[in-house]
Formats: structure tokens, C-alpha cells, sequence
């Protein structure tokens, strides 16, 4: 298929935006990368500001005194630091590798034509997935009836099963079998 001459011109021009246009976008963007980056840069200006010239002068961009005793109390924390950082690596790594194993297991079920319960699960599926229980209902279910607090299983058992995930798990079976 060709195009001729115009009809390159014509598309090259829908693709095209205005030099004042791109302008503005650019500026848009600039502002918007600004306030993106900004609260991280001032994070990090205030670690190096001193407790008593935030208490008097207040927060700004150019401390006053530099301090390094926010540094010196982050490590002084010893274990607290590192445990904190083992949980966050442990719930993140066990979560979703059980969670994407439930997904799996159970859009197995979705996926195979033969299964008896197939129409149910599927059903009890989307249901789930338009009507869910709620904040406080699903503490109280936690915390009641299966016993979970303080404890790893509190954090990881209430996220493993996402109907969305196995939706999207279904889906990805169906094409990858037409496929083949």
C-alpha cells in the first residue's frame, strides 16, 4: 500500500503539534515533575536540619543549622531498623508468591470447560469482586473467626485471594490456549 505525496504530508501533520502548544505541554509537564520531585528533595533537606531550628524558624529549604542527629537516631534504633526491613521483605516476597499461587489454582478451576462447579466459582467470582465486605467487617472476620493478630498470617492470609487477579489469570489462560 502506498501513500502519496499529500497523504504523508496530511498524516505527518496530525502527528504534529504547534510550536506554541508543545510550549505549554512542556511547561505543564515541567510543573508537573516539580511537584513531583520537590517534597522528596525537601525530605531530604530536613533530615539535615536540626530539631531546635525547626522548632523555632519552622520548615524551609535552607536550614539554618545543619545536623546530622536524625541520622544518628534512624541508627541508634539497631535491630528495630533491620527487623523492620526483614517483615517488609518477608510479608512482600511470601504475599505474592501465595497469592499468585491461589490465583492460579483457582483460575484453573475457571478455566477447564469439564469442571461441574465452574458456572458457581465463577459466579462467586465477580460477586465477590463487586460487593466486597468492607474495612471493618473484614477485621472483625480477621481478628474473630480465624484468629489472626500479631502475626505474619494477620497481613498476608487477608490479601491472598484477588477475584480481579484470577479474572485476569482466566483471561490470560483462554488466550494462551486459543493459541495453541
Amino acid at each position: 500500500m502506498t501513500f502519496s505525496h499529500t497523504e504523508k504530508k496530511r498524516k505527518a501533520r496530525m502527528n504534529t503539534v504547534s510550536r506554541p502548544a508543545e510550549f505549554v505541554i512542556h511547561i505543564v509537564l515541567i510543573l508537573f515533575c516539580l511537584v513531583c520531585v520537590i517534597p522528596f528533595i525537601f525530605v531530604g533537606i530536613i533530615s539535615f536540619t536540626s530539631e531546635e531550628s525547626i522548632r523555632e524558624i519552622g520548615y524551609s529549604f535552607l536550614p539554618k543549622k545543619l545536623s546530622l542527629q536524625a541520622y544518628r537516631y534512624v541508627f541508634d534504633l539497631g535491630d528495630q531498623l533491620w527487623r523492620s526491613y526483614f517483615n517488609s521483605f518477608y510479608i512482600t516476597i511470601a504475599g505474592t508468591f501465595l497469592s499468585v499461587l491461589i490465583s492460579v489454582l483457582y483460575s484453573y478451576a475457571l478455566f477447564r470447560k469439564d469442571y461441574k462447579y465452574r458456572r458457581f466459582f465463577t459466579v462467586f467470582c465477580f460477586f465477590t469482586m463487586l460487593f466486597g465486605g468492607g474495612l471493618a467487617p473484614t477485621y472483625m472476620v480477621c481478628k474473630n473467626l480465624l484468629r489472626l493478630s500479631d502475626n505474619y498470617a494477620a497481613l498476608i492470609v487477608p490479601t491472598l485471594l484477588n477475584p480481579f487477579n484470577v479474572i485476569i489469570m482466566r483471561t490470560f489462560k483462554f488466550t494462551f490456549a486459543n493459541h495453541s
